[in-house]
């Protein structure tokens, strides 16, 4: 059976999407057959972690959609609601179909989202107002956010929407006429906000209040009561967004930061504002704004982020030894080499066999095969103890040293340390010619890496001193003196 991740993206329906991440890491367990408890716990905890936050992506009263390859692959329940159609007719879409030709600004909205979603790949996060058209033909304006996430490699796009129709009428509403508080009040379901900013005074709407847990006279009408329950870790990132805004540098105000529960506790607010009155000069003197509580939306994003790095970090462990995989191995051995080609520095490669490995297993059994492996791994790893160094097992009983920046005589005393300590295990083997305990044999090479050569070069050099090692008469480590 041959399943890779971009195969089961295809095919899975991602209304499972969290949970599609725990099966394919439970597929990987299975299909190498390795008895790793500490593996099974790590994986056993985020199955429960991704469910729970399966069920907040279900169920949030926003509407979510995961969009890769320029098409919607996955939806929630909100989002079938906004768009007053089935997930059937929403999976496969182009965000393109669901828009019409312009938006409000004039430009086209092909145009406009190509930039949206330039910004949410190179920034992590793009927020911006969106029209778009439900399946019945209607028009409605969201907010959307949209959260760049690489899954397996692959990048995809994690969208929340928030209709906002009602509260943008409201805001015209309040721009036209001098009853801005009767109707934000009456006409939105966020916390709004009105800022003098010539003298400090600020009202906030009961709802603002009630997100934070506040009691109508908890709150005094200036910003500084604002200012003072901002996150201190985002405090300057705010400031500096909003005199950004009303420098005129920026053309919209909108920030996520955390502010401070009457509780103590800290919630994710969303808040967006527009200056209604400037002097002559352009000064700002009045904005108003809402507040939105995103904190179920960043759950889920951060719970997303969580998975996807944990999934990463397994997929390029290998599960028995708990150091770098085949696959891994090749991915840093090509970057490095590409790299030294570039530097002109030296680039080594220790190569690795254990010593009649196949006698082992037949004569001990495969648990302690298994075991003796671990071992290994473990003694490898502690003999590349720089930080750019890679031990990897690169398969079956064959284990690998990437040792950037290394020269030769560098890379042979590596060897020969990985050689003497393995003897030191005093595994017991008693099928082997060549000792009586575990033994490898261990071919080094040094290469001044070329332009027009490859990392297939280096590892084909290695592979003939370890077979060297090996017919000289195994437990022993083989090098070029004179590797130029």
């Amino acid at each position: 059976m041959n399943i890779t991740i971009h195969t089961l993206v295809a095919v899975l329906s991602l209304s499972n999407f969290l949970l599609a991440i725990v099966f394919i890491v439970q597929y990987r367990a299975n299909k190498t057959h390795w008895n790793s408890d500490k593996r099974t716990t790590e994986e056993d905890a985020l199955q429960k972690s991704d469910a729970k936050y399966h069920v907040l992506f279900r169920d949030s009263p926003d509407a979510y959609l995961i969009i890769m390859d320029g098409a919607f692959v996955d939806c929630n329940r909100a989002a079938e609601s906004l768009l007053r159609g089935e997930r059937a007719q929403i999976i496969g879409q182009s965000p393109e179909i669901l828009s019409p030709d312009f938006q409000p600004d004039g430009r086209k909205s092909s145009d406009s989202a190509k930039d949206k979603i330039t910004v949410a790949i190179q920034t992590g996060n793009c927020i911006y107002e969106w029209v778009h058209r439900r399946f019945d033909g209607s028009d409605f304006i969201v907010e959307v956010s949209i959260s760049s996430i690489m899954l397996e490699g692959k990048l995809a796009l994690f969208t929340t929407w928030r209709d906002i129709t009602e509260r943008i009428q409201v805001q015209k509403a309040l721009m036209e006429n001098g009853y801005r508080w009767k109707f934000a009040i009456e006409g939105s379901g966020d916390g709004v906000w009105d800022w003098n900013i010539q003298t400090g005074e600020s009202k906030y709407s009961m709802r603002w209040k009630e997100m934070l847990g506040y009691a109508e006279s908890d709150i005094f009408p200036v910003n500084n009561e604002w200012i003072d329950m901002v996150h201190p870790d985002d405090r300057s990132y705010v400031k500096t967004a909003m005199q950004a805004y009303l420098d005129k540098m920026t053309p919209i105000y909108v920030v996520e930061y955390r502010m401070k529960c009457k509780d103590g506790n800290y919630k994710w607010i969303l808040s967006r504002g527009m200056v209604v009155n400037r002097s002559s000069d352009g000064t700002a003197l009045r904005m108003i704004g809402t507040q939105t509580d995103i904190s179920d939306r960043r759950l889920v994003e951060e719970a997303l982020e969580e998975s996807n790095r944990k999934l990463e970090a397994l997929s390029a462990t290998d599960g028995l030894t708990g150091i770098a995989n085949r696959r891994r191995f090749d991915e840093i051995l090509a970057k490095e080499y590409a790299r030294h080609a570039r530097s002109g520095a030296e680039l080594s490669l220790v190569l690795l066999d254990i010593d009649h490995f196949k006698s082992f297993n037949d004569n001990y059994g495969h648990v302690k095969g298994d075991e003796c492996l671990r071992d290994i791994g473990r003694v490898i790893a502690g003999c590349t103890s720089r930080a750019a160094d890679l031990a990897a097992r690169y398969g079956g009983e064959e284990f690998a040293c990437i040792l950037p920046e290394t020269d030769h005589n560098g890379a042979v005393v590596i060897a020969e340390k990985i050689c003497s300590s393995i003897q030191a295990l005093a595994i017991p083997h008693k099928g082997s010619s060549s000792a009586d305990c575990i033994t490898a044999s261990i071919g080094v090479v040094t290469k001044q890496c070329t332009i027009a050569g490859s990392a297939v070069d280096i590892v084909a050099h290695a592979d003939e001193l370890l077979y060297q090692a090996k017919s000289g008469g195994r437990n022993r480590v083989e090098y070029v003196i004179n590797p130029y």
